[in-house]
Parts: structure tokens; C-alpha cells; sequence
């Protein structure tokens, strides 16, 4: 009987210990009931930049919750008998590696590793300092995991956003706050380099647009651009495409940050090459070097300007930026987001020639590299989209050591045409993606489902894709839960690989955070449905496709403009139109409009119905990024179905049909004007101004509304009076 007893007692005694020993992690207090209480920040005079940005932040998430900041102390002696917080680096900081010295905290699985971080209490953490009755050890393998591990403390504590200037959440409001959640660790990230291409080029903030001034993204944006890049790991940030480029202040704080600068596929040795091509005051980066230089514009043509186009890299890229962290991009591309040869005759025209070509461009933008940084070892990458990509695949593409290859979602809309094998490993180790989370004509529309972006984005991670992550974000403030997903799996991709539905369980917790909601899935559900609908049938492409017969330069008012007999002359023209189904954007028919009306009726009933559901002071932002999406997607698909149903009556002349279905057509394009208004509140107004910046009236970020409404009133019109003479 005793022998067989010991056992059971002895892992009873082990399995007590064990509760005792997890019951008894340390908790500290951050924000105590009184301000006396709170927790003191211990942040040495010679800390990096990087932590004094990410402890003012954190001061600003304290502030927002409980209207108080957390002292910021040099030395132990001046934290007095409080609680201590601790961001510091491995082997920079001598409290933390005392700590780890006296083995008081084991940090050997994030020692040396990139960008990781453990956050550790520790009770009665110096013994030097026996007034001090705990510390929440934030300890980073560089400053950067500092940086994420102290961001991360006021994500869990106090329910902060990582987008908060974009989704206008706020931390939550608490009257103490204590940690109690034990050793947590993170780290190193499965893609090396994760961060951003903003997309919307200089009508990124169309609210801050105001008549004759030069609309391009301001200092202070840019600051909120390379804040919540940090708060949500990320390490770099690229050009935007149109425009300026960041100011040299703001290039300095994106450095004080630790983010690296870098460019896309247009952006060789990290110079905006794109010139201006709309009316106004915009003189972008490649004239206005023209002017300074020469006194005059030129075209950007590698066959032609040469000498000019490698003086406009050194001194526009190289040199500008040789004191900031960066990423030098090599290629050969045009200008405007073109391939070199595309306007230009003399270019080669074979694709192998092209190669050779660029070759010997990323010769020359490395030596210009290294003649500006000699004792350095640069960071390389190409963007391998269009034709640099068709050259990349012949083989002939030779590169720098160091180089990260990327490879692009193509037709840039969510999936990838080709991922590294072993041989493009084989002959240069460092590759990466260049993945669309949204398009720059997609203005409010997030058509790509999240399902989507997780096969595609496991799949490039299996593939070995992991140097480097560059997410096109388009407008930032459309696609916060997308863009939250995308940059959690870059970091971590561990859950999304061994469950294919983690962006469900990933999309109810956002939802949660986000609005409060007791069933998330409610929500998930409502998207999925929305994602279906619009998946196939782009909003974009019916925009496309239909306003080229109401306002572009094929309108039917300019067609029959001059006709002697303008009824027989839109009669017969309407006959003519052949509306094209398909594209690289999708399908679109009438069969398709049709159909799917009553489905987007529906689900728009059904959003406008959860609102309850959403907690009231996140309602508001409910609205801007659920129902207007779905708002914009229902009513492009009714305007487009109203007008093939007006094509149809004009060419069987029965006119006074024709006009009562351009009558509802217009009325949908009223009131998607209305919500989109209903969108620009707060710091958001004027948001859809900058739309109307563009010549191009055929995208989401480009569709003049008053012209539109002015065309289908004409044209109404017309057909009224026609029917009445019938």
C-alpha cells in the first residue's frame, strides 16, 4: 500500500508546486489608483532614438487612457519605492544585463536573434534598490525589439490600436492597471523586412487639399505614417509613387525611428522618378531636378539621358539618403510606373536584350552605391514587376550580393504569378514579396477577401519568400483589418501556417477589439458574403467599363455632339456598344448586374441591422470602414445594372423607359455622393476631396461625380423630350 501511495503523493506535491509556482508570477503595477503608485520608466540619457520615440508613444497610449503619463527616469535612484518599467537592449544596457548576469531573467532564446523581444516581471528586482517592489522587463535583442516589446505592453494593458490615427480607436479608459500575464516572448520574425508602399500617390490626404496648394503628403503625416509602421512591427517604408518625396525632416525621423527608406519597382537607387501629368501647381521629383539642373524638363529615358538620369541617382538618391537607414533598389524601369522601353524606339525589343540592358544600369547604381558609402555593406532589392520581371525569369539578371529579390502579386491583384524555386535560391539566397493588399484605384473598396491574402501570403512563406515584405496599402485608412493581418503573419507566421482559417479566428478578435461586439462572427460572416460579391464582379471594373459611355472622352454626349440628327445619331451609337465583360480586373455583364442586385439589396439590410450590435462609440467608424464599402460596391453594381438597362431601351427607342432607368442611375450616384460625405468627418474632412485632382474619371479615386450626374441629366433630358414628340 505505501509503495504504491508515493507516487501519487510525490506528483501531487510536484503538480501543487507547479500551480504555486505559475500562481505566483509576478504582477506589477503600471498604472496604480493613485498617481503616487504608478510605474516609473527607466530610460538611460544615451538610450537610442528609437526607444524615446517608442516611450513617448507609450506615454501618449497612457495618457489617452488614464489622463496621465508615466515618469521617465535616467537612474534607478530616481524611481523611489515604485515599480519600474524597463525597455532596454541586450548588451547596451548595464541594469538588464545585470539582471541576466544574476540570472535573475533568462533571455538566451532572443539573445542575438533580429528584432525579438521578452517582456519579463520580476519582483524585488535589485537588490541595491530594496524600495523598488517590481519591474516589467522589456528586453530587446536590438532596439527595434525593444521598441515592439514596449508597444506591445500597452496593446495587452491598454487595449491600444496599432492604427489608432486611422481607425480614430481610442486605448481604453482605466483607473489602474496591473500586468499580470507573465514571461511573454516574440520573436525573430519570420519575414526579415516588413513595411509599406503607400500607393495613393499625392492624393493620399485629399483633406488636407486646398485650392493651389501642392497636395503631396505633409511632415506631419508622414509622422503618423512612420508611427503606426512601428506600433505594428514594421522596419521600412517605401516612396509613394506620384508626388514628392518625404521632406529631409521627415526622412531624419523615419531614421531617429529605425525605419529603413526604400522604393518599389519605380523607384531605382531611391529617387521618384515620375514627373508630372495633370494640371496644377506639381512639379515632382524627376522635373524638378531637370529645372535646377538644366533649366529645363526632359524626358526620363535611360536610352537617351543617360548621363542626366545617373546624376539624378546620385544626387537625388544616393546622396540624399546615404545617412538614413535604406534599402537601395537597382532596376531599370521609366518613368510613371512604365517599363523603359515602352516609350521609347530605340529600347531593345527583346526581352533578353532588355536584361542585358539592365544589367549594366545595376552595374553603375552599384558602384554609385558604393563610391558614396565606401566600408559599408549596402542592402539591394529589386521589385521584379512587368517586364523586370519577365527579365528576371530568363536568367541573364545579375545582382549584388545582398540583393533581395521580390516577387509581385501579378497582375497585382492578389496572387502571385510565381514564387522562388530552388533554382532562383540557389542562385541569389534573398527573396521576398511585393503583394497588393489594395490597388490605388480602389478608393473605399476592399475587394480582396482575407482568405485570400492568407493563402497567398503562407504560400510565399513556404516558398522560402521571406527576406522582405513590401505591402502596398493604397489609402491606409480603407483596409485597417487587412493591412493588421498582413503585418501580423509577416512577423509571426507560425499560427496562419498551421491553421488555413486563422484569418477567421484572427478576423473575430479584430472585429472584437475593434467594435465590442459579443458574436464577431456575425461580422466575419457579413464580409465573407460581401467578399463573394464583389470578388468576381469588381466594383472597379464596372466603374471602368461603364463611365467610358457617360463621361470619358467616348461619352454618347460627345458622340452625337454636331449629329443633325442626335436622336438617330445616340440611337444608333448605343446599338453599336459592346460593354466589355472582362479584363484583369474580372467579369462584368448585365447577366452578372442583374443578378446580384437583389444579393446586394440584402446585404446591405443586413449591415445596416448589426449596428446595434456595435458598441456606440465605435459605431461611427463602423460605418466608415463596413457600410460604406459595402454602400460603394451595392451602388456601383446598381448604376452599372441602371445603365445597360438605359443602353438597352435607347437602341429598342423606347425613350421615356430609357430615361426613368438613367433617372435611378442617377440617384444611386447621388447617393453614393451622400456617404461618402457622411465619411468626411473630423480630421477626415474633405477626404474624397483629392479625387477630383485627377484627369482620370474612370477609378474609385477618380469619379467626378458632378460630371457624371450633369451627363445623365443631359442625356435624360433628351430622351424625355424624344418620347414626347413619339
Amino acid at each position: 500500500m505505501t509503495r504504491t501511495k508515493l507516487p501519487i503523493l510525490t506528483l501531487l506535491f510536484f503538480l501543487l508546486n507547479s500551480l504555486a509556482s505559475l500562481a505566483a508570477a509576478p504582477e506589477v503595477c503600471i498604472l496604480g489608483r493613485r498617481t503616487a503608485q504608478d510605474a516609473v520608466i527607466v530610460l538611460p540619457a544615451n538610450a537610442s532614438t528609437i526607444l524615446r520615440y517608442a516611450v513617448s508613444d507609450f506615454n501618449e497610449d497612457c495618457r489617452e487612457s488614464a489622463s496621465r503619463e508615466l515618469p521617465v527616469v535616467t537612474t534607478l535612484g530616481e524611481a523611489g519605492p515604485r515599480p519600474v518599467i524597463l525597455p532596454a537592449v541586450i548588451g547596451k544596457s548595464p541594469l538588464l544585463d545585470r539582471l541576466i548576469a544574476e540570472k535573475r531573467i533568462d533571455i538566451d532564446s532572443i539573445r542575438g536573434q533580429w528584432e525579438s523581444f521578452a517582456i519579463i516581471p520580476v519582483s524585488q528586482p535589485f537588490t541595491d534598490c530594496p524600495a523598488i517592489p517590481g519591474a516589467l522587463i522589456i528586453a530587446g535583442s536590438d532596439d527595434r525589439g525593444a521598441m515592439y516589446g514596449l508597444y506591445e505592453v500597452s496593446e495587452r494593458l491598454l487595449g491600444t490600436d496599432p492604427q489608432k490615427f486611422w481607425t480614430d480607436a481610442v486605448p481604453h479608459r482605466v483607473r489602474n492597471s496591473v500586468w499580470n500575464q507573465g514571461r511573454i516572448v516574440q520573436g525573430p520574425p519570420t519575414f526579415k523586412f516588413r513595411g509599406w508602399f503607400v500607393n495613393d500617390e499625392h492624393a493620399l490626404l485629399g483633406w488636407h487639399h486646398r485650392e493651389g496648394e501642392d497636395n503631396s503628403i505633409k511632415p506631419e503625416d508622414w509622422a503618423e505614417i512612420f508611427e503606426t509602421i512601428c506600433r505594428m512591427r514594421g522596419n521600412f517604408y517605401t516612396l509613394i509613387e506620384y508626388g514628392q518625396t518625404p521632406d529631409s525632416a521627415s526622412l531624419r525621423l523615419a531614421n531617429d525611428r529605425g525605419l529603413y527608406v526604400t522604393g518599389s519597382h519605380m523607384h531605382m537607387l531611391i529617387t521618384n522618378t515620375s514627373y508630372a501629368f495633370d494640371p496644377g501647381p506639381h512639379t515632382w521629383t524627376w522635373d524638378a531636378f531637370c529645372e535646377k539642373v538644366y533649366g529645363k524638363r526632359y524626358p526620363y529615358s535611360w536610352i537617351t539621358q543617360r548621363e542626366k538620369i545617373l546624376r539624378f541617382w546620385e544626387e537625388e538618391g544616393v546622396k540624399r539618403h546615404k545617412d538614413h537607414l535604406a534599402i537601395w533598389t537597382v532596376g531599370l524601369k521609366g518613368a510613371n510606373d512604365t517599363d523603359f522601353h515602352e516609350n521609347d524606339s530605340t529600347a531593345p525589343r527583346s526581352v533578353v536584350e532588355r536584361a542585358r540592358l539592365t544589367n549594366e544600369a545595376i552595374r553603375i547604381q552599384t558602384e554609385i552605391v558604393e563610391r558614396n558609402l565606401p566600408g559599408t555593406e549596402p542592402l539591394y532589392m529589386i521589385a521584379n514587376r512587368n517586364d523586370l520581371f519577365d527579365q528576371y525569369l530568363t536568367g541573364e539578371l545579375q545582382f549584388p550580393e545582398n540583393t533581395c529579390i521580390l516577387w509581385p502579386d501579378d497582375p497585382s491583384f492578389g496572387v502571385f504569378r510565381l514564387l522562388p524555386e530552388e533554382k532562383h535560391l540557389a542562385k541569389d539566397p534573398l527573396h521576398g514579396i511585393f503583394f497588393h493588399l489594395t490597388f490605388c484605384d480602389n478608393h473605399w473598396v476592399q475587394w480582396y477577401p482575407m482568405s485570400g491574402v492568407q493563402h497567398e501570403l503562407v504560400k510565399a512563406v513556404r516558398a522560402g519568400a521571406v527576406s522582405m515584405a513590401e505591402f502596398n496599402v493604397g489609402d491606409i485608412r480603407e483596409i485597417p483589418l487587412k493591412t493588421a493581418m498582413a503585418m501580423d503573419l509577416a512577423y509571426d507566421a507560425r499560427p496562419w501556417l498551421t491553421d488555413t482559417e486563422h484569418w477567421r479566428t484572427f478576423t473575430d478578435a479584430w472585429i472584437a477589439r475593434q467594435y465590442g461586439m459579443r458574436n464577431p462572427s456575425h461580422l466575419t460572416d457579413l464580409l465573407v458574403r460581401y467578399w463573394d460579391l464583389e470578388m468576381p464582379v469588381r466594383s472597379m471594373i464596372i466603374l471602368e467599363r461603364m463611365s467610358q459611355y457617360t463621361i470619358l472622352d467616348e461619352a454618347i454626349l460627345k458622340k452625337i455632339d454636331g449629329a443633325t440628327d442626335k436622336r438617330r445619331a445616340m440611337v444608333e451609337y448605343v446599338r453599336s456598344i459592346e460593354v466589355p465583360t472582362g479584363g484583369r480586373y474580372g467579369k462584368m455583364g448585365r447577366e452578372e448586374l442583374w443578378r446580384n442586385a437583389p444579393a446586394w439589396e440584402q446585404l446591405w439590410k443586413e449591415a445596416n441591422a448589426l449596428t446595434p450590435e456595435i458598441r456606440s462609440d465605435r459605431r461611427r467608424f463602423y460605418y466608415d470602414f463596413v457600410l460604406l464599402q459595402i454602400a460603394t460596391s451595392r451602388l456601383m453594381n446598381l448604376w452599372g445594372g441602371e445603365l445597360l438597362r438605359a443602353f438597352d431601351a435607347i437602341g429598342a427607342e423606347r425613350f421615356a423607359e430609357a430615361a426613368d432607368h438613367l433617372e435611378k442611375a442617377k440617384g444611386y450616384v447621388k447617393e453614393l455622393v451622400e456617404c461618402r460625405a457622411r465619411a468626411e468627418h473630423g480630421k477626415w474632412k474633405g477626404w474624397f476631396d483629392g479625387d477630383q485632382l485627377y484627369p482620370w474619371t474612370n477609378h474609385m479615386w477618380g469619379f467626378h461625380y458632378e460630371r457624371e450626374l450633369a451627363a445623365e441629366a443631359e442625356m435624360i433630358r433628351m430622351l424625355r423630350t424624344w418620347s414626347a414628340q413619339s
